[in-house]
């Protein structure tokens, strides 16, 4: 009978084991509770070296866990083991399409409710770190269900810390390492991200071909990329030809005016630097809507094409979306969410022929699958109909793997473009977000964007214009137009400021009554200066500064106050820059004689007749 009960129960554990290898997850968690403690401990080469402490407690008096199975998506692994308190387990790895799953197999057995079975898995991965031109990127692989604690040490010699994404529940230091703690609480929302280093610096070409095809002069503008508060600082090391003018337009983007010949072709080639920041915002202390400049609301929630906040369809979603008891910063993030959620990309976006802008109402209101332009599209038209102001980036963005982030728009020349958003909070200023990325990388895009992320253009009074690099072009021509890559050895002594002062007429009476002199000030340095407006390079404008003062006071793009006392370069008229001194030496000649004949003329015949009136009256 002993024997018999002995069987039955034999073959009762047996079945129980092939029930458990078939049933769904979701039952499987019912027999189960998992529970996990990661360490990502990372080295100064940026291997992964990840310890997985894991415990299963049985739930069931009669089922048995007889192997745990791990699973990472676009990870590979090297120097695998596997363990418990009683040596080495068995194991075995499967690579399949990109994903790798460690299968560890259990030597005994823990039977009965409440028992627990722990056990350790390593392994050693480059593909949770890189380094992107001076920056550390870190991205956390999503964690499994069930309760776990995750913990990230990162070495001091990445540098300082840009962002970490969620913000840990605690951070200590160790061992000349930092070291990030996060409960599932914490990361909920989202996997773990972090950036490590000063700030990047790339460095860029971008041609511009302008072409007349009309029997009459004309005059084209281009854009160049700009400086972004906190983001993005731009570095001019040339541009041939020299522009008549440069100036910035209402979305802050640098306006470089040419006139063209008729029928004459032109090309525009602009080298520079960019240091690239991170910029890491806590939506919970985002401004009020109250707080929205008036300027800025009747600017940047318009409907615009693409972006058709005055349908009924956009109004509503918004309406249902929108809570006026958060603040700006947490409202849109609400947007966010949807839009991620909603959304699906198309990843076989890069392989057609013509990429069609379809815009927000098409996006929202119809299933499909879709480009970086329509995440934009979407997000912008939304917070918009909310009272949100929101505009469109366009520019280049670096990935290591299109699978996860993605570049959408490709030109067909080699030129690929990608397209991103941002929102004004009244607390944050503009603040940059990537739903596109977001959706598909899973990673939080929305509290801090990356340093890898160039903008060439912003679009925000207008949905279309100005075009980027990369759009100006000669109908017959197919080359790729920009390149960007990132810099190799960063030198800080490519971002100068360099001011020149001319003395002009004064004839403005004020002025002159207040002792100043009339001076053009001409920014010739490689980088902006920020006075009351920002001075940007090859522009110029009029100061008035007393005759033995020549103190000029900006702030750099740190807002940092600066002071600094030119010497005046001599006597020039801005007018007359472009023209050659022979003609103007002619046309001077021409002046003279034509008030001469003007006298002469007078003499003849205006003061007889004069005085002839003169007599008669």
């Amino acid at each position: 009978m002993t024997t018999i009960l002995y069987n039955i129960c034999v073959m009762r554990k047996i079945l129980f084991l092939a029930i458990i290898l078939l049933i769904p997850k979701a039952h499987a968690q019912e027999q189960f509770e998992t529970s996990y403690s990661i360490l990502y401990s990372i080295d100064q080469t940026g291997l992964a070296n990840v310890t997985q402490n894991i415990t299963i407690t049985n739930k069931q008096n009669d089922v048995i866990a007889t192997s745990y199975s791990l699973n990472l998506k676009q990870i590979d692994v090297e120097n695998v083991s596997a363990y418990d308190s009683k040596g080495k387990l068995d194991y075995k790895v499967v690579q399949q399409q990109g994903d790798t799953t460690i299968n560890v197999t259990f030597d005994r057995q823990v039977i009965g409710a409440d028992r627990k079975n722990n056990f350790t898995i390593y392994f050693e991965t480059n593909d949770i770190t890189n380094k992107i031109g001076g920056v550390w990127n870190i991205g956390l692989p999503k964690a499994a269900a069930g309760e776990y604690t995750i913990s990230l040490s990162v070495p001091n010699e990445f540098g300082s810390e840009k962002f970490v994404s969620p913000a840990p529940d605690n951070k200590t230091s160790r061992n000349n390492s930092t070291v990030y703690k996060f409960n599932k609480d914490i990361l909920s929302t989202s996997p773990v991200s972090a950036s490590f280093g000063r700030y990047q610096i790339i460095n860029f070409e971008l041609k511009y071909q302008l072409e007349n095809t009309t029997s009459l002069s004309s005059i084209q503008k281009i854009a160049l990329p700009s400086d972004i508060t906190n983001q993005q600082q731009v570095s001019i090391a040339s541009l041939t030809p020299v522009p008549s003018n440069t100036e910035l337009d209402q979305d802050s983007n640098i306006i470089a005016t040419y006139a063209l010949k008729p029928h004459q072709r032109l090309t525009v080639t602009l080298t520079g630097s960019a240091r690239l920041m991170g910029k890491q915002i806590n939506p919970q202390y985002g401004g009020a809507f109250s707080q929205i400049p008036k300027d800025l609301i009747n600017k940047y929630t318009r409907s615009q094409k693409y972006w058709e906040t005055n349908s009924t369809e956009i109004k509503n979603l918004a309406i249902g979306l929108v809570d006026k008891n958060k603040n700006v910063a947490e409202n849109a993030l609400t947007v966010y969410k949807y839009v991620t959620a909603k959304l699906q990309y198309d990843f076989d976006t890069t392989k057609k022929e013509f990429i069609q802008r379809n815009g927000a109402l098409k996006a929202l209101t119809t299933q499909g699958s879709w480009a970086c332009m329509e995440f934009t599209d979407s997000f912008i038209a939304l917070a918009r109909a909310m009272g949100i102001p929101a505009r469109e980036v366009d520019g280049h963005a670096f990935t290591t793997n299109d699978k996860v982030t993605p570049l959408s728009i490709d030109l067909k020349t080699g030129d690929v473009l990608h397209s991103w958003v941002q929102f004004f909070d009244p607390n944050f200023g503009w603040v940059s977000i990537d739903p596109t990325w977001g959706s598909t990388s899973g990673l939080d895009y929305f509290t801090k964007l990356d340093t890898n992320h160039f903008s060439f253009v912003i679009h925000g009074v207008n949905s279309e214009f100005p075009l980027p690099a990369g759009e100006y072009r000669f109908s017959d021509n197919a080359q790729k137009l920009t390149s960007v890559d990132f810099s190799a050895k960063p030198d800080d002594s490519d971002f100068k400021t360099q001011l020149v002062l001319y003395k002009t007429i004064n004839l403005n009476p004020i002025e002159l009554l207040k002792g100043n002199d009339k001076f053009y000030l001409y920014n010739t340095g490689s980088v902006s200066v920020y006075m009351d407006t920002p001075l940007v390079p090859y522009s110029k404008r009029i100061v008035y500064l007393p005759k033995e003062n020549t103190t000029i006071k900006y702030t750099n793009f740190n807002g940092i106050p600066q002071t600094e006392t030119l010497t005046v370069s001599g006597y020039k008229n801005p007018s007359l820059r472009e023209i050659p001194s022979t003609l103007v030496i002619f046309i001077s000649g021409i002046s003279c004689v034509f008030v001469v004949v003007r006298l002469r003329l007078y003499r003849i015949f205006y003061r007889p007749a004069s005085l002839l009136k003169f007599l008669r009256k």
